[in-house]
């Protein structure tokens, strides 16, 4: 078995790193974000200022979070040097509870940005049907306050530069993965090579994603009740044998052998199985 200060300096860096993953969680975005030349934000995320702000703390938001980050890797540390097995075993399960999470997050985002362009479409198809051109309407709706109208400012600016509106809508489609975007950038492809109205195309588009946020709304509704027995079956087992362990000395004597942590190991490597595939089950495909 390896010694017992090893364990402990394994437990804490994979603390560690797990605070600073859920830090980087918090700032990034999505990649398109990241490569716009913005300025980058440093701080602490809103929800940590929010709570600062509203407990009416002297010490501000980032020096808050900087000391907040800075204690839980030490009492990760510290706990790492009592129970390596109990921390490590958090670690995995931190780990895999962040990767579903990151994964959610991103679907959210997917999910109100192509709702962002619902209403977006909704301003085109308006100013197309006052005989405005597709150019000048995709102008005027980059003025939209969403992430859908700075994405439209970037396709008007490259339209600007010399690039062909449809390579730059193309463009706009690879870079932001979204059902939404690649369905407008179809039908808008098709509109203008077959001499369409794109003022129809773009009404298709718009029933078609209402529809599509229609029925995902029902299928998560449906799903709700079988995603939180899922996270109850993926919990219980590990509040079962923290419990057991406290409780009953021989078990956390167990635990400490060779044989323990292969148990262990084990049981967190399927209890991590067991919740992806429930998350994937009854996951909403929008």
């Amino acid at each position: 078995m390896l010694p017992h200060a090893v364990l402990a300096l394994v437990s804490a860096a994979a603390t560690g790193a797990a605070v600073l993953r859920v830090v980087d969680c918090q700032r990034s975005s999505s990649a398109f974000d990241r490569l716009r030349p913005t300025p980058a934000h440093d701080g602490p995320p809103d929800w940590f200022r929010n709570i600062i702000a509203a407990s009416g703390l002297v010490l501000g938001p980032e020096r808050a979070w900087t000391v907040t980050v800075r204690s839980a890797v030490g009492v990760g540390a510290l706990l790492a040097w009592r129970w390596p097995q109990v921390v490590l075993a958090g670690g995995v399960a931190a780990w895999v509870a962040m990767r579903v999470n990151r994964r959610a997050k991103v679907r959210r985002e997917q999910r109100t940005y192509d709702a962002t362009l619902v209403s977006v479409i909704d301003g085109l198809v308006s100013r197309l049907a006052t005989g405005t051109s597709l150019v000048v309407a995709l102008h005027e709706g980059a003025s939209h306050p969403s992430p859908v109208g700075r994405d439209l400012a970037e396709v008007t600016r490259r339209h600007q530069h010399g690039e062909a509106m449809q390579s730059a809508i193309d463009r706009w489609a690879a870079t932001r993965a979204t059902v939404g975007v690649r369905l407008l950038a179809d039908a808008l492809a098709i509109a203008g090579r077959s001499g369409g109205s794109q003022r129809s195309a773009l009404v298709g588009v718009q029933s078609t994603l209402r529809g599509r946020q229609a029925l995902s709304r029902e299928v998560r509704a449906l799903a709700s009740q079988a995603r939180t027995s899922g996270v109850v079956l993926a919990i219980t087992p590990a509040a079962f044998a923290g419990v057991v362990a406290v409780v009953d000395q021989r078990v956390a004597a167990f635990f400490s052998t060779p044989a323990g942590w292969a148990c262990l190991a084990g049981g967190v490597a399927l209890d991590a199985l067991g919740a992806l595939w429930m998350h994937h089950l009854t996951e909403a495909h929008s």
